[in-house]
C-alpha cells in the first residue's frame, strides 16, 4: 500500500475542506426560531450570489436527481412539449423522466462525448414552434462535455420568449461561469457535493418569476410542492425539517467562495482543466470526445481495462479517479478539477498516470 497522502480527485463528491466539516459539527439549532430564520436569510443571500440571481433559491434535503425531478414535476405539465437533449447518462435520465411524467418530449440527442450545438437548437426551434420549454444539461458529468449555455439560452429566448429554460448545473454552479439572471435562465439546479465543497445530501433550485408562475400548488402537504418552499422562504422558514447541520457546511463554503470571488474560483478551475487537457495527450492518453468542460476531464488509455487501471492507481499511488458511466463505464477515466486540490495534486496525478502507461498493453 502506498504511504503517500490519499488524493480523491473524482468529479464529485469532493473531499470537504476542514472548515466545512467543522461547521457541520456545530451545535444543533432548532429550526423554528429567530436564530434559524436569520441564518436561513443569510444563506439565501449567499446562494443567490453563487447562482448569480436575485430570485429565490429553494433548498432541498436530497440529491441533484431529486432536485431535477422536482423541478420538472413542478414547472411542466402533462402533454407539454419540451425539448430534452440527451448527451450522456444524466441528460438521458432527464429525457426518461420527461416521458415518465407525461411530457411530450422532443427527441434530440448527441453522440456521447459530444455536446448539443447551437445549430441543432436552431433546427429544433424552427421545427417545434410550440415548445413549452427546454431541459439543458450545462455539463454532462458522465462524459466531460459542456454546452455553450449562454448562446443557446439567447437563441431560445429570441425565438420563444415564454419558453422555460431549465438547466442541470449540478457540476457547474460555483465551478465555471454561469449567470442565471443575465442569461435569462428560469430554473437552475445544483447539488452540495460539487462546487459547494460539501458532503452529498443537499440540492438547490433557483426559480425565475416565469418558472414560479408555472407552479400549481398541491392541495396536499406535499414534499414535492415548490410553492410551499417559496412561501416559507419569504419568512425565512422551511416547510419541513431542514438539514440544518448540512446547511452549516454549505454556508461556510459559500462564505469562502464569496471571499475569493466567483471569477477567481472559475479561473482557478479553468486553469487546472486547461493544464490537464494539454498534458494528457503529451503523456500518451487520448481525450474523450470534445472534452471541453472545466469541471472535469475525461480520457481514454486505449483497449485496456480502465477499472483495473484505476484500482492500480489507488494501490500503487494512492490516487482515486472516477470511471465512466452507463454505456462507457469501462472506456474512460475522469479527473475532477473542482474541490480542495490544486496544481501540485494534479501534477502528482498526471505523473502517476504517465509512470503507469508504459506497462499497458494498448
Amino acid at each position: 500500500m502506498n504511504s503517500a497522502p490519499h488524493l480523491f480527485m473524482v468529479p464529485g463528491p469532493v473531499t470537504p475542506p476542514g472548515y466545512v466539516m467543522q461547521a457541520i459539527a456545530r451545535p444543533v439549532m432548532h429550526q423554528r426560531t429567530t436564530q434559524f430564520r436569520e441564518f436561513f436569510f443569510a444563506l439565501q443571500d449567499d446562494l443567490q450570489y453563487a447562482f448569480q440571481t436575485k430570485h429565490p433559491v429553494v433548498v432541498l434535503n436530497g440529491s441533484g436527481t431529486l432536485a431535477m425531478e422536482m423541478a420538472m414535476h413542478n414547472v411542466f405539465r402533462p402533454n407539454d412539449q419540451v425539448a430534452v437533449p440527451a448527451m450522456g447518462k444524466f441528460s438521458e435520465r432527464w429525457a426518461e423522466y420527461a416521458l415518465e411524467i407525461g411530457l411530450d418530449a422532443v427527441p434530440l440527442g448527441a453522440t456521447w462525448g459530444h455536446g448539443l450545438s447551437v445549430a441543432q437548437v436552431e433546427e429544433v426551434l424552427a421545427e417545434y414552434p410550440g415548445l413549452k420549454g427546454w431541459v439543458l444539461t450545462h455539463c454532462e458529468t458522465s462524459t466531460g462535455v459542456a454546452i455553450d449555455l449562454e448562446e443557446m439560452a439567447a437563441v431560445i429566448r429570441a425565438a420563444q420568449p415564454d419558453s422555460i429554460i431549465m438547466v442541470d448545473a449540478v457540476s457547474t454552479v460555483a465551478v465555471q461561469p454561469l449567470y442565471t439572471d443575465a442569461w435569462d435562465l428560469d430554473v437552475v439546479v445544483c447539488a452540495g457535493q460539487k462546487g459547494f465543497l460539501n458532503p452529498a445530501g443537499t440540492a438547490f433550485v433557483s426559480l425565475s418569476p416565469r418558472a414560479q408562475a408555472r407552479i400549481i400548488p398541491s392541495e396536499a402537504e406535499s414534499y414535492f410542492d415548490f410553492s410551499r418552499y417559496l412561501r416559507a422562504l419569504q419568512a425565512g422558514d422551511y416547510p419541513f425539517t431542514p438539514p440544518t447541520q448540512m446547511l452549516y457546511g454549505i454556508k461556510a463554503a459559500l462564505e469562502h467562495i464569496r471571499a475569493e470571488g466567483l471569477p477567481a474560483v472559475w479561473n482557478r478551475v479553468h486553469t487546472l482543466s486547461r493544464h490537464c487537457k494539454a498534458r494528457l495527450p503529451e503523456i500518451g492518453a487520448d481525450l474523450y470526445g470534445t472534452a471541453n468542460a472545466d469541471a472535469l476531464t475525461a480520457f481514454s488509455l486505449g483497449r485496456i481495462d480502465h477499472d483495473l487501471f484505476r484500482e492500480r492507481l489507488i494501490r500503487e499511488h494512492a490516487i482515486e479517479l472516477a470511471g465512466g458511466q452507463g454505456r462507457i463505464s469501462d472506456l474512460i477515466i475522469r479527473i475532477g478539477h473542482f474541490g480542495i486540490h490544486g496544481m501540485p495534486e494534479l501534477e502528482r496525478c498526471l505523473s502517476a498516470i504517465q509512470s503507469m502507461i508504459p506497462s499497458l498493453v494498448r
